[in-house]
């Protein structure tokens, strides 16, 4: 029951490392009701990328439910090996989930600004965004590229 309840724990646990929203046209309720600056350009560069970040749960959550699992295999010193076992073979397969989990495709926007600086903007690919494109930087806490109509 133990270990059951353990594995349910870790699935919830992991099912939150998603990866960050990178779409420029959704915003959190946290973004609205305020202005940002907003600067013109042209895109210069666009190349794929990959998105991927962890919150630091897969590799304790997967060590736990290992340990648990390894736990049940023997008795006393062959239990205690098993736990350990169990335990690094759970966190590097709960750090594998994790980064699995939490990738994304994206793309790599380089804009040349109209005062002729550059900026990188990584977000969602947008294949309505094509090189030499004017956009609009909407500088953020989240950057993004809205194309000029």
């Amino acid at each position: 029951m133990k270990t059951l309840f353990m594995s349910a724990l870790v699935l919830f646990l992991v099912s939150g490392c998603a990866a960050p929203n990178l779409q420029g046209n959704v915003y959190s309720p946290g973004s609205t009701d305020y202005t940002v600056p907003t600067v013109e350009g042209r895109v210069v560069s666009i190349r794929p990328v990959t998105v991927s970040g962890t919150s630091g749960v897969g590799v304790p959550a997967g060590a736990v439910l290992g340990g648990l699992a390894g736990s049940n295999i023997g008795e006393g010193k062959g239990s205690i090996a098993g736990a350990v076992v169990g335990a690094i073979a759970g966190g590097v397969a709960g750090q594998a989930i994790e980064n699995k989990m939490s990738e994304q495709n994206a793309a790599e926007y380089i804009v040349r600004l109209d005062n002729d600086r550059l900026v990188t903007v990584v977000e969602k690919y947008d294949p309505s965004i094509r090189i030499n494109d004017e956009v609009y930087v909407v500088m953020s806490d989240q950057p993004h590229l809205v194309l000029k109509q």
